[in-house]
């Protein structure tokens, strides 16, 4: 009896502690988003015919992180970074369905899951993959080869 018990104790500690395990924050056991493998496709899906290359609403162009970047370095609160909530660029997608400025406009609401995406990857920092090298502003190289070049 005494060893049945001891054994029932065990167990139940165990098990408790595995269920405190599992009920930690969700928040914690999120993986980084990835803007150019989850957050971009949603842009170019949603966002780029109105917010696209082509057509920039609000001078706003969403088809690059780049394009994404001159945007809100001019403008600050477009996204507020840790801050879903007071991100321009999230705000749009939360408001009520009869908003004039709900995005997308003339459109279903994104996906609740997309849009919590988002809001994760505001709150992770708003991540945008390195810049391209900028092309260097000298000559382009000569397509002469280099043995035909005058000596200087």
């Amino acid at each position: 009896m005494i060893r049945s018990s001891w054994f029932l104790t065990a167990l139940l500690t165990t098990a408790i502690a595995l269920l405190m395990a599992g009920s930690a924050p969700a928040e914690e056991a999120k993986e980084n988003v990835d803007f150019e493998k989850q957050i971009l496709p949603i842009f170019h899906e949603h966002c780029v015919s109105c917010h696209g290359e082509k057509k920039g609403l609000g001078k706003l162009r969403l088809h690059t992180a780049a394009a994404l970047k001159k945007k809100w370095d001019a403008d600050a609160h477009l996204i507020v970074v840790g801050e879903p909530e007071k991100s321009d660029l999230y705000e749009r997608l939360v408001l009520p369905a009869d908003n004039k400025k709900r995005m997308p406009k003339k459109a279903d609401p994104l996906p609740q899951e997309k849009i919590d995406l988002i809001g994760d990857w505001i709150k992770q920092g708003a991540v945008l993959p390195a810049a391209e090298p900028a092309q260097s502003a000298t000559a382009p190289p000569s397509t002469e080869p280099a043995g035909d070049k005058p000596a200087e």
